[in-house]
């Protein structure tokens, strides 16, 4: 019968209080609960209550794990569990410390299972599983660590969620990351992007920003890595677009493409480290080691944000039909710190349906045909070309030109350029070569060397401003034909090195077919040119500056050739001569005559409409009046010697005569 307690206040000698406590004493020693109840309602933990507190401080602390029954062992505390071999479970002593197990024993055998003897510590088992290989298939959701792509192919994976592998394959990187796809498939079948393990379930590659080339098989090894970089740039363009990067590794930086790597989507960076080779050694089927191919008569459709950036790429083995990088169909392009060791075509070019092209930092060896070419819509002849800078490239040896920029037609011109500090040191045909194009400028730092026909070649332009600097020409150093808008600045060293034999004009600078004149500030270095000046086709009167006489050497055949040309020194002082020939006046607005003896005079040579030459004399030097072009007009129509020290002014008139202005004596 149960005793009923008072409510006394502690402590109670209250006979039934007594009674109702020593029951609790029991319940406190022997009961199995958590807790009891006292007299009051409160509650208070039990001997049991307390071991299981214990219990989980041990817990929280850990367990040290010791083998086995089987061995033998001696437990002398409480966080000590001790393995059985033929479950694998663990123990600890419920019982006093300390306690010995003798070799040979079991659970049973050593103490029994159960309170105050042997107790299951619980997860022991479950650990045991997890420690295992395989031990986190077994965890729903769980991430799994694979060595290789293989490993993730051929392999079981129970419970998992994501897959990562560290490798490709041994010694390969390009490790990637794998989440379930939801599809099944033929067991251990598919390929890097999606892949189906040895139970047919089906795991897709997880983009990351930059994608490893690696990871889809490309091994670098100087084998064929077509197949694995085609399938790698579709995973990234079929995702949103990304970096493609090539990882660097020793002896493994030779990706040899079989045939033309096509890139047809949009956002696509490949990166790398600069010793990676990407090249194609045979005839490619569209022309190209690699390329960026977006729709050619769809300016709205293009591929955006597209590149190549610091890898080494050529096409090599076609003797002359590959490109080494090409874009057509694309907008915002750039590449940028490539080196380019060889192209059996071109090196680097853009063309048809193009716009925002940035090429920079590139260095390129060789080709068999123009290294960098900017081109118009040579397909629709509808789409303009615009908007490309060309900035630090150095040329090697060009097959044709070193830099082709060049228009459709009179009515499709390439718009905006800028070239800045482009080098050709070797061209067979030109140095720069730019045609049917308008808004061109060209910086200081821009060079050409050993040009096989013009330094520079410029036709049909529209606005064409800067520095052109040309060494060495074969032929005319600089070439500017049916061009309007002209404001350049030659600087021309050795241009007509071929002399006569030479089928191209080979002028210093040769001007024609111009719409509007030219104005050209220019400086020119030795004197294996055929004219200074030579000027074709509508007489115009270009406007030619020169520092300083010394910077306007005379060719072989003269100083001016063709049309009329105004021409001007900033800094022309007085200019001595001794001939008793007519001298060339072009640039100068002073002369002394100064012959050795007695000399008659009879014209100037390179007079222009307004032009007007002072002339001061020794007193040897015989002005004769004439009567036809090119003639002095002189006062009185008579002939005069000057005494030394005097001086006259002459005027170029538009009958063609140098007629006298004033005399000083």
């Amino acid at each position: 019968m149960t005793t009923t307690p008072t409510q006394l206040p502690v402590p109670s000698e209250k006979p039934q209080d007594l009674k109702f406590n020593a029951g609790k004493i029991d319940e406190f020693v022997t009961s199995l609960a958590m807790q009891y109840i006292d007299r009051f309602g409160g509650k208070h933990y039990t001997i049991e209550g307390l071991r299981w507190l214990a219990q989980q401080a041990i817990a929280q602390y850990g367990w040290i794990l010791i083998d086995s029954f089987q061995d033998g062992a001696d437990i002398t505390l409480p966080n000590q569990a001790l393995r059985d071999e033929d479950t694998g479970e663990y123990y600890r002593w419920d019982g006093a410390l300390p306690k010995h197990v003798d070799a040979g024993s079991t659970p049973s055998s050593s103490g029994g299972v159960g309170i105050g003897a042997w107790v299951g510590i619980g997860d022991a088992a479950l650990r045991s599983m997890l420690s295992q290989q395989d031990g986190v298939n077994i965890v729903n959701g769980a991430v799994k660590n694979v060595p290789y792509f293989s490993s993730l192919k051929n392999g079981h994976h129970g419970l998992c969620e994501v897959i990562m592998t560290v490798e490709h394959h041994a010694g390969g990187l390009g490790g990637a990351s794998y989440r379930r796809s939801g599809t099944t498939g033929t067991p251990s079948s598919g390929n890097e992007a999606l892949v189906y393990d040895a139970d047919g379930i089906g795991w897709k590659m997880v983009k990351q920003p930059i994608q490893s080339v690696r990871a889809f098989g490309a091994l670098g090894n100087g084998g064929d890595d077509l197949s694995a970089l085609t399938l790698a740039s579709n995973f990234l363009g079929q995702n949103g677009g990304g970096v493609l990067y090539f990882d660097g590794l020793t002896g493994l930086n030779d990706f040899k493409l079989s045939n033309n790597w096509n890139i047809t989507y949009g956002n696509i960076m490949l990166d790398g480290v600069s010793d990676t080779h990407v090249h194609t050694e045979a005839t490619t089927t569209d022309g190209h080691c690699l390329a960026f191919i977006g729709p050619l008569n769809s300016e709205s459709g293009r591929l955006k944000n597209v590149g190549v950036r610091s890898i080494k790429v050529s096409a090599n083995g076609s003797s002359t039909l590959d490109n080494a990088i090409g874009f057509a169909g694309c907008e915002n392009i750039l590449v940028e710190n490539v080196y380019i060791p060889h192209a059996d075509r071109k090196a680097v070019t853009a063309q048809v349906n193009v716009e925002n092209i940035i090429f920079r930092n590139i260095d390129i060896g060789s080709t068999n045909h123009d290294a960098v070419t900017i081109e118009g819509d040579t397909v629709n002849n509808t789409i303009i070309t615009k908007n490309a800078v060309i900035e630090n490239i150095t040329v090697a040896s060009a097959g044709r030109d070193g830099l082709h920029i060049a228009g459709a037609s009179t009515t499709n011109l390439v718009d905006r350029v800028v070239v800045k500090n482009f080098r050709c040191d070797s061209a067979v045909a030109n140095g720069i070569n730019i045609g049917l194009s308008q808004n061109v400028v060209i910086d200081d730092a821009t060079r050409v060397n050993n040009s096989g026909v013009y330094g520079f070649n410029i036709s049909a332009v529209t606005d064409i401003k800067g520095r052109l600097n040309s060494l060495n020409s074969q032929s005319a150093g600089i070439v500017i034909t049916g061009c309007s808008r002209v404001n350049v600045r030659p600087s021309i060293t050795n241009a007509g090195i071929a002399g006569a034999s030479s089928a191209n004009p080979w002028d210093a600078i040769f001007l024609g077919n111009a719409s509007d004149p030219y104005v050209l500030e220019a400086e020119v270095y030795g004197a294996t040119h055929r004219y200074l000046v030579n000027s074709t086709g509508t007489a115009m009167e270009h406007i030619l500056t020169f520092p300083r006489p010394g910077l306007m050497p005379s060719g072989s055949l003269g100083v001016m050739g063709g049309n009329v040309v105004q021409v001007s020194v900033m800094d022309p002082g007085e200019q001595t001569t001794t001939s008793t020939g007519s001298p060339t006046i072009v640039g100068i607005d002073s002369i002394y005559l100064s012959p050795a003896s007695a000399s008659n005079y009879t014209a100037f040579i390179g007079g222009v409409v307004g032009k007007t030459i002072n002339v001061r004399f020794n007193g040897s030097a015989t002005m004769v009046s004439g009567s036809t072009i090119g003639t002095f007009r002189l006062k009185g129509g008579t002939n005069v010697t000057p005494p030394a020290g005097s001086m006259m002014t002459f005027i170029y008139t538009s009958e063609g005569f140098w007629r006298e202005v004033s005399r000083s004596f």
